[in-house]
């Protein structure tokens, strides 16, 4: 779901009217992230770190180096979603690793910067979402209830490609691993593979298919295999890109091939192995650069590098360092979140630049849309700030503050000072980053009133984290109570919430988002001269084609009736057409719908969007309605529902939308929001469309325009 509600929509037409930068001026942008790799890993930011890693000291040496460069949380998936909302983890459910999802109500980076012409992808570690509901894979994924209701891949956050997996995977053979060997292990690469074992993990292509070809090596290179095609593509058509490279190095299990390992030979397994493959991930970035450069767009290519959060293991018991700094992977003192920076982005980041300018991963939205000349979303709290006043004066310090969250943990930066606890807020430590980066000298006790100032700040800023994780930023603005019945449809609302999909007020999401455009990669589902890829099932009304229309014939006391598709396996698409009543009562437009038959009978059931007659006096067109199974799963009786409760005209045509994107449904009246439903259990994944005519007095039903463009 994509950054199409009337505020982003607003603030894209003035930044057009105030002269945008022009195609030729948008940077490219790559966010390059490692998996669990320490700040003391790398010799540019801890001079003992023994690994070799050229092309990165290259590119510190290219560019501007972020001494106070953040992961947004010490562990993975929280981090990865910050860098693609702007906004903290908690924000969105995203507490831990393997916990919540992407959500679509979120405004993605990618999604924005689609929508300002740019080409998308993502290549590598995803961990925002499962990424298939149908076979167990890696942490969560498959037809378990978590792995339906966490399925949340890439393509519907705004991608237009994507080769991923959804968790860890072996740095090296990613596919396999020795049988018995530990799934958080180490090993050497694995010679005879006839005698390994499937890891367990999968990597998928955008269209959902799990991929089996060219996976074995290393596996840095497997994910630079396919980013790279992608630039060259874009570089081709001169269409600015975004990807994301994010690396599963040196996230255990970690594995090298003989290449990379050779220079470590001496150390113990664990070490050669972690040593190597980011001499191998190393390889990648330098490869990277080499082709930006070849296609001529490394000039207009921001590259930024970090970690999604410190080094996992015991320290001097694991070989990832986290440099002198205190705390590792899932703590919030500085070794748990504190990660290599670097940006490279020619005639903006200076080469051998060094700040002290705090950053985090949040800053990455906020930053490339300033870039680019774009408002930030303007209907929600976003944490990060943009750092281009910073890559262009590294002198400058950090006037915002930076607020962590991690299980029992509460960080809160506000210039040198750094306030920490470790039980929820029942006591904290108090820090001087600046002269005390270790965090050996607590100043809690010596300065009370300064404690007191930061609790006073970071309390204020989870109780607005806690607010929009109860979905506070999700709805539409109005004077009403956020979710009440209207005073127009509370009879209504007493008539139907007995039945069994009727949800509760509070639980309904609401549909924010523009119409999607109309205009391109569309097909007609008629053939323009007559009905025969269409079957009419259920009642006894009738269905002709005249003019380029659909005219379907009610008939009194008939059941339902239903012209459908004869293709019946639509799955993501959106649908759109127009509709005309010159009868009383009820019509729609079924959507991954199916039929059964009972004797002489035939049921077509699923979901229908909805859409009322002459007479019709609910003001419900576009809420999505369970046919033959169950009631509405989605009416329209919100006060927020009010601009879609009278956007139909029912004495003309009348333009009604669908998206459909995994178990994601919105639905739009004459381009005003209606419905978003979300089919939790993926009960109606894919089916025919159908034409209903309800029974009633004879009379008819006109379509027109009947158009489908498939995700």
């Amino acid at each position: 779901m994509g950054l199409r509600n009337l505020a982003s929509t607003l603030a894209c037409f003035t930044t057009l009217l105030t002269g945008m930068a022009t195609a030729a001026e948008r940077p490219n942008v790559i966010l390059v992230m490692c998996d669990d790799l320490g700040v003391g890993d790398l010799a540019r930011f801890h001079d003992a770190s023994p690994i070799q890693t050229p092309h990165l000291d290259a590119m510190a040496d290219d560019g501007l180096v972020f001494n106070r460069f953040y992961a947004a949380a010490p562990v993975c998936s929280p981090t990865r979603g910050s860098c693609l909302t702007g906004r903290h983890p908690f924000r969105y459910g995203i507490y831990f690793a393997n916990t919540g999802h992407m959500k679509v109500e979120e405004h993605t980076l990618p999604e924005i910067l689609k929508d300002h012409g740019y080409t998308t992808g993502h290549f590598g570690k995803w961990h925002l979402g499962t990424l298939t509901k149908t076979i167990k894979d890696a942490n969560r994924g498959g037809p378990s209830k978590q792995g339906i209701q966490h399925f949340s891949p890439p393509s519907i956050h705004g991608y237009d490609d994507s080769f991923v997996t959804e968790s860890k995977v072996p740095t090296y053979d990613p596919m396999i691993r020795p049988v018995g060997a530990k799934v958080n292990g180490a090993w050497d690469a694995v010679r005879d593979k006839s005698s390994a074992q499937h890891y367990g993990t999968h990597y998928w292509d955008h269209d959902g298919n799990v991929v089996t070809e060219n996976l074995e090596g290393d596996d840095s290179r497997v994910i630079m295999d396919r980013a790279i095609p992608f630039i060259e593509k874009a570089a081709e058509s001169k269409t600015p890109f975004f990807a994301a490279v994010w690396f599963h190095s040196p996230h255990l299990p970690v594995v090298a091939g003989p290449k990379h390992v050779q220079p470590y030979a001496d150390r113990d397994v664990e070490s050669r192995n972690y040593f190597g493959c980011i001499s191998a991930m190393d390889e990648q970035v330098g490869r990277l650069r080499a082709k930006l450069a070849d296609l001529g767009v490394a000039d207009n290519t921001m590259i930024w590098f970090t970690s999604d959060n410190g080094p996992e293991g015991q320290d001097g018991k694991a070989p990832g360092s986290a440099g002198d700094f205190r705390g590792r992977k899932r703590s919030l003192y500085e070794g748990g979140v504190r990660v290599p920076g670097i940006l490279v982005w020619p005639g903006h980041a200076k080469p051998n630049s060094v700040t002290d300018h705090a950053a985090v991963t949040s800053d990455y939205l906020p930053t490339v849309l300033d870039a680019i000349g774009v408002e930030l979303p303007a209907d929600r709290p976003i944490d990060g700030v943009s750092l281009l006043d910073a890559i262009n004066d590294p002198k400058l310090r950090r006037q915002a503050p930076i607020g962590f969250q991690s299980a029992n943990q509460i960080a809160w930066h506000h210039g040198r000072h750094k306030l920490i606890s470790n039980d929820k807020g029942t006591t904290w430590q108090l820090y001087d980053i600046e002269s005390d980066p270790g965090e050996s000298s607590d100043l809690a006790g010596d300065q009370p009133d300064r404690v007191d100032a930061l609790r006073t700040e970071v309390e204020q800023w989870i109780a607005s984290c806690r607010a929009s994780d109860k979905g506070g930023d999700y709805l539409v603005a109005t004077n009403a109570k956020p979710h009440e019945v209207a005073s127009s449809q509370k009879d209504w609302y007493e008539k139907y919430k007995k039945q069994e999909n009727a949800p509760e007020p509070s639980e309904m999401l609401l549909n924010t988002d523009v119409e999607p455009e109309l205009d391109n990669g569309f097909i007609d589902l008629l053939n323009g001269k007559d009905l025969s890829d269409w079957t009419p099932r259920g009642g006894t009304c009738s269905f002709k084609y005249v003019d380029g229309m659909v005219v379907g014939e009610t008939v009194a006391d008939s059941p339902s009736t239903y012209l459908c598709t004869q293709r019946d396996d639509y799955k993501d698409f959106i649908f759109t057409c127009e509709m005309k009543w010159e009868v009383d009562g009820n019509s729609g437009v079924m959507f991954r719908a199916r039929s059964k038959t009972e004797g002489d009978r035939v049921t077509v059931f699923g979901p229908q969007a909805e859409m009322e007659g002459i007479t019709g006096d609910r003001g419900w067109s576009g809420g999505i309605y369970g046919q033959s199974c169950g009631g509405y799963f989605y009416p329209l009786w919100l006060t927020e529902h009010q601009d879609a409760r009278t956007a139909l005209n029912k004495t003309g045509w009348n333009r009604l939308t669908v998206e459909a994107r995994g178990n994601v449904v919105k639905t739009w009246i004459n381009g005003v929001p209606a419905a978003h439903w979300v089919d939790t259990d993926d009960s109606y994944p894919s089916g025919f469309l159908g034409l209903q005519i309800h029974k009633g007095k004879n009379g008819k039903v006109l379509w027109r325009g009947l158009q489908i463009k498939e995700l």
